[in-house]
């Protein structure tokens, strides 16, 4: 799931475009946090990707509610950012429900297993080795669980049953993971988080 950030030079015709905001995006600047505004120029650099699908889990397509398209490396694009909230909250109950992960050492060498590489790029055909590595899932683990104030080991105890969520531990486990993925000066609203649950049938135990 990770997205690599990269960047490159691009054709001025877009430069004037007026800047647009990513639904429930937000990014820190001067100490505070502000929406996310990006010219379309700025949108289409490489490892931007997952801002521009409105998928700020940078997560995989798999007819998704909201999902209209995706890329080569299978990034789903989604109609509203709400939908990818909602899919990354059913993706944590998958994991929970069906597969038994309980905690972010569990949860992340399935969500961005080492074996994969960074981006989602393919290996070298010659050599095996990714072109930017291959995920740092240990990495990962540790930093949500130290977001969630946990050991990579512990239980996040994110659900208390199927229907219902912890609020504080989903708000900062999506956070963490927003962070990670697109980098440490984005985060998402409350309110999108909210929408996310309320679209994925998530109570929320306040």
């Amino acid at each position: 799931m990770l997205a690599f950030k990269l960047f490159g030079t691009f054709s001025l015709s877009l430069m004037s475009q007026p800047a647009m905001s990513q639904e429930g995006l937000i990014v820190k600047r001067s100490g505070e946090w502000v929406a996310a505004d990006f010219t379309a120029e700025e949108l289409e650099r490489p490892g931007r990707v997952c801002i521009r699908f409105n998928n700020f889990w940078c997560l995989k397509r798999a007819g998704w509610q909201g999902e209209v398209g995706h890329d080569s490396r299978d990034h789903t694009k989604f109609s509203e950012s709400a939908y990818a909230a909602r899919a990354f909250f059913k993706t944590m109950r998958t994991y929970r429900y069906l597969h038994g992960l309980k905690s972010t050492s569990e949860i992340f060498n399935r969500y961005a297993p080492q074996s994969d590489c960074i981006g989602s790029l393919p290996r070298n055909s010659r050599t095996g080795e990714c072109p930017n590595g291959e995920n740092p899932s240990a990495l990962y683990a540790r930093n949500v669980a130290a977001a969630l104030g946990k050991g990579p080991d512990e239980d996040i105890e994110l659900f208390v049953d199927r229907s219902t969520v912890r609020w504080e531990v989903a708000k900062q486990l999506a956070k963490a993971v927003v962070a990670f993925e697109l980098g440490r000066e984005y985060s998402v609203t409350d309110a999108l988080l909210r929408d996310g649950l309320k679209r994925a049938n998530l109570e929320v135990a306040d």
